[in-house]
C-alpha cells in the first residue's frame, strides 16, 4: 500500500509513474488461483490485460448486459429482503455479512452458470467450501511472497 500525502506527489504517482504502480503485487495465492495471472483481476497491466478488459467491457459490463441481468439481481434482492423479514419476524439474529456474501455469490452464480446454489443443498455447501478455500488462498501467508529464496518452505508445508 502506498500513502501519498500531497497533491504534487499524487500527480507524480497517478500521471508520471502510473505504469510503475498500476499492477498488483504478484503473490503466490493469487498466482495459483488465476493460472499465473491469466484472469482480469490478477493479471499485470500489459497487452493481455488490455485485451481481456476490452472483452469484459464489451460482453459483460455493457449497458445491454447489465440491463439483461437486472431481473436476476432484482429477484435475489427480493429473496434477501424476504429472508431478513422472516428472521426479524421471529426475532432471530441476522448476520448481514453472511447475507450480503450469499447475495453476491448467488447473483454471480446465476449470471455465470445459470443456476442458483442454495446454501442448504449439497451443491451449495460444496460451492461454499470452494469459496472458503479460495478466500484462504488469497488471504493466506506464503513465505515465498516475502522471502522468495525460501519458497521451498511453502512446498514443504503443502501450499
Amino acid at each position: 500500500m502506498i500513502v501519498v500525502s500531497s497533491a504534487n506527489l499524487a500527480k507524480e504517482v497517478m500521471k508520471t509513474q502510473d505504469l510503475a504502480f498500476c499492477s498488483r503485487p504478484s503473490l503466490l495465492g493469487q498466482q495459483k488461483l488465476s493460472y499465473n495471472g491469466q484472469d482480469i483481476a490478477m493479471s499485470p497491466y500489459n497487452d493481455y490485460w488490455k485485451e481481456i478488459r476490452k472483452i469484459c467491457v464489451a460482453h459483460l459490463f455493457s449497458l445491454k448486459k447489465v440491463q439483461y441481468f437486472r431481473p436476476i439481481r432484482e429477484d435475489e434482492v427480493a429473496r434477501m429482503i424476504k429472508k431478513i423479514s422472516q428472521q426479524a419476524a421471529t426475532s432471530q439474529i441476522t448476520n448481514l455479512s453472511n447475507i450480503v456474501i450469499s447475495l453476491t455469490t448467488t447473483i454471480i452464480c446465476r449470471i455465470a452458470f445459470g443456476i442458483r446454489y442454495d446454501e442448504e443443498t449439497r451443491e451449495g455447501k460444496k460451492f461454499n467450501e470452494i469459496l472458503k478455500v479460495t478466500e484462504e488462498m488469497l488471504a493466506g501467508f506464503f513465505v515465498s511472497d516475502y522471502f522468495p529464496l525460501l519458497g521451498w518452505i511453502d512446498k514443504l508445508s503443502g501450499k
